[in-house]
Formats: structure tokens, sequence, C-alpha cells
């Protein structure tokens, strides 16, 4: 009677050996499929840029090379370093228009106006178009056409020097159909504009999968975290992509998305480490929540006050995302050798494998080594934590099922063993026989 009552938490001994082994098992397979995929990713990277004329420009887009500055010639992109605030930059060119043209220019911080022929064609951030907190205009992408004259044309771009930078960064001017143009922006970066739509609504679902989940369970609390986290990087690359900016011409509001979603996104990751870990009161994970509301709350208070502005403070950040995630990364390890916590066993490798990306992602920021759209590195990583995340997810709720299932049989089997003790008891002999797990 005794050994059936306790067969149940035999049986889910070796249901969780067999769950590690396989584990292991995929894991190892992730990681294959990890490296087959990035292999794929060069190979096609390798045959896209060299299929396409121009390193992979539509041949009715062409960017305008020959610029002039103070009598010297240059090309962009250009970095001017070591600017005092507001320092007045002057870019002139000689083009050629045909009828249907359009420019294409992107703007960091920076306002500017621009003149074709003496006559001003487009202007953003100059002063009183922002509200003085803002310090610096957010980043801005413009696509608008050109005067139709078929002639030559003095084209001239005044820049201004941002407050919270010494650098201002001139990029590249396209000049195209507004069709070709919009053709080569969708093959450089249409990917980053579809993954952050992905991630949003994947985002959603999962928030709202754990919502239904939380009456059964309260451990399906983990999907909210997993979601919440997706859909804080997918508002994060959605604002920060060049392509956005064109169909979103409020550029404050892409701003906004840009740096909230990063600054916030380490919180739910750590959230759900916390909950699937089982590791309410980790002194390691509410130190790093309690420092990153005390940071995110100040960046935007000195935003607000017109100190820092959040692209200032971005730097605070990259450190400490970074930091986090090795922390996160010692932590999971440790309660995986530690511990034997087979959650943090399942967690590992994804978790080592979106760090190496958050590396490779701040060193390519930094070092500029890939002139790709900016977390490019982070979105591959993405793509296998939130599969492989999902999977552990769907793990750790068949688990708890299981020991849900299991509490409650063993409950009823205490119900009939104390019922027929009472009988006994009783003198009624009625002895109901024990369903054999």
């Amino acid at each position: 009677m005794f050994l059936s009552a306790q067969s149940p938490f035999k049986n889910l001994k070796n249901h969780g050996t067999s769950k590690a082994s396989s584990t292991r098992s995929f894991q190892l397979r992730l990681f294959l499929a990890l490296v087959c995929f990035l292999l794929f990713l060069a190979l096609l990277s390798d045959t896209l840029s060299g299929s396409s004329p121009e390193g992979g420009k539509s041949p009715a887009v062409s960017s305008i090379k020959e610029w002039q500055m103070d009598g010297e010639s240059l090309s962009l992109p250009l970095s001017l370093k070591n600017l005092p605030s507001r320092t007045e930059v002057t870019l002139t060119a000689q083009l050629h228009t045909n009828p249907g043209d359009y420019l294409y220019i992107k703007t960091v911080y920076a306002p500017v106006q621009i003149f074709a022929d003496g006559e001003l064609i487009f202007e953003y951030g100059q002063p009183g178009s922002f509200s003085p907190f803002w310090l610096d205009p957010p980043t801005k992408v413009a696509l608008f056409p050109l005067p139709a004259s078929g002639e030559t044309v003095s084209l001239t771009m005044r820049y201004q020097s941002p407050c919270q930078r010494s650098t201002l960064t001139l990029y590249p001017v396209l000049i195209g159909t507004s069709a070709a143009i919009l053709e080569q922006l969708f093959s450089e970066m249409g990917f980053s504009l579809f993954f952050s739509i992905v991630l949003i609504a994947l985002g959603m679902i999962l928030c709202l999968i754990s919502f239904v989940l939380t009456r059964f369970e309260l451990s399906g609390i983990s999907f909210f975290w997993l979601g919440l986290f997706a859909f804080c990087v997918g508002i994060w690359i959605l604002g920060e992509c060049n392509l956005t900016g064109l169909f979103i011409q409020n550029s404050t509001l892409l701003y906004l998305m840009a740096f909230v979603g990063l600054f916030i996104l380490s919180a739910p990751l750590l959230k759900f480490i916390q909950v699937v870990l089982e590791l309410p009161h980790n002194p390691w994970i509410n130190g790093m929540l309690l420092t990153l509301t005390v940071c995110v709350c100040t960046a935007f208070s000195l935003q607000l006050a017109g100190i820092a502005s959040l692209s200032r403070t971005l730097y605070v950040f990259h450190g400490m995302i970074l930091l986090f995630f090795l922390l996160t990364c010692v932590l999971v390890l440790s309660e995986a050798v530690r511990r034997r916590n087979t959650a943090a066993r399942r967690l590992l490798l994804p978790m080592m494998i979106l760090t190496l990306f958050v590396i490779l992602e701040l060193a390519n920021y930094y070092l500029r080594y890939l002139n790709s759209q900016k977390s490019l590195f982070f979105q591959i990583g993405m793509v296998f934590f939130i599969i492989s995340l999902s999977i552990v997810c769907g793990y750790f709720m068949g688990d708890m099922l299981i020991l849900r299932t299991r509490n409650q049989q063993l409950n009823y089997e205490v119900f009939l063993m104390e019922k027929q003790v009472d009988m006994q008891k009783e003198g009624i002999g009625f002895c109901p026989r024990l369903p054999h797990s």
C-alpha cells in the first residue's frame, strides 16, 4: 500500500533522468544547427554581395560620391570628430537629375537643411521644432523628391553638429526613383523590419498564453516574462531600423521605442530566469533588477530635465547589459553544476548563445567591423534563443503538469487510505482497492 503511494515519485525521478539525457541531446542538435545556420548566412551574404552590381546596389540607385567641404573633396560616410556643439558643416555636390528622382538621407542627432540651386527642399531638427529637453533631434531618415529639371543641380547640405556628442557622422546620400530606393533598402533592412514585427507578435502571443496557463499552474507566468522580453527586443529593433522611419514619420516615437526597448530588455529576461530556476530571493538577480530600475529612471529623468539625452546614457547601458548577461550565464552555470538543477541545464546553452551574440553586437557597434544594420548579430542570437527557450518552456510546463497530476494522484491515494482506516475502526470492513500507478 505505501509502496504504491510512493511510486509516482520514483517514476518522476526516472522521468527526470530521461528528460536530462534528452535535454543534452537537444542542446547538441541546437548547437550543430547554429553552426550550420551561420555557415549558411555567410555563404548567402557572399552570394548576394557578389551577384548584384556595385556591391549590392540597384542600377537605378546611385550614391552621391563626390562632395566638397571648404574646398576639399571627400566621400561619404564620414565622421567628423571633436566638433564643438552646433558647429555648422556644409557639403556641396553637383549632380544630374532625371524626372522622378528622389533623395534618401539619414541624419543622426544633427539638424540639417538641404538646398537645390539655393532653394530649400528639406529641413529637419531646426530650433523650435522640438522641445528643449530633447537636446538633439532624434535620428531621421527621409525620402523626398528632387526638382524635375533634367539638368545639373547644385546640392547643398548644411548640418549642425550634435550637443550630446562630439562626433558628427555623415551618411551616404542615395539618388534614384522612389521605387528603386525602397527596393534597395528592403534588400538591406527588410529582414530587420520583418523580424521585429514577428518578435512583437510573438511576445503578445506568449503573454496571452501565460494568462491562460496561470489559471491552471502559477509557473505559467514564465511565458509572460519570455513574451515581454521578445516584445522589448522587437520594439527596440523596430525603432532603430532605418526602413521603419520611411513608414512611421514620427521620429520621436521611434527614438523612444528604440531606447525604451533596449534599456529594459534585461528585466523580463532576469524575471524569466528567476521563475524558471525558482530563485525568488536570489540576491544577484534582485540586485541586478534594482540596479536596472534605478538606472532607467535616472536616464529618463536626465532626458526630461534636459541634462543628458538617452543617446548619451546609452553607453552606460551597453556595459550594464553585457555585465548582466555574463552574470546570468554564471548564475545559470552555477545552478546547473553545483545544484544539478535540470532547468538550469536546459537554459545554459541558450543563455550562452545569446550572450555570445551580445558580445559580437557590441564589438561591431564600437569597432564598425561590418557595415550592416545595427542589432543584426543580436537578431541572429534572438532567433536561436526564442526557439530554444520556447522548447525549454514546453519542457518546464510539462514537468509542472506531470508533478501536478502525480500530486493529485498521491492525494487521492492518501484519501483512500484514510477512508479505509476509518472504516476499519468502525468495523465495517469495507476495503476499497487502491489504483495502481
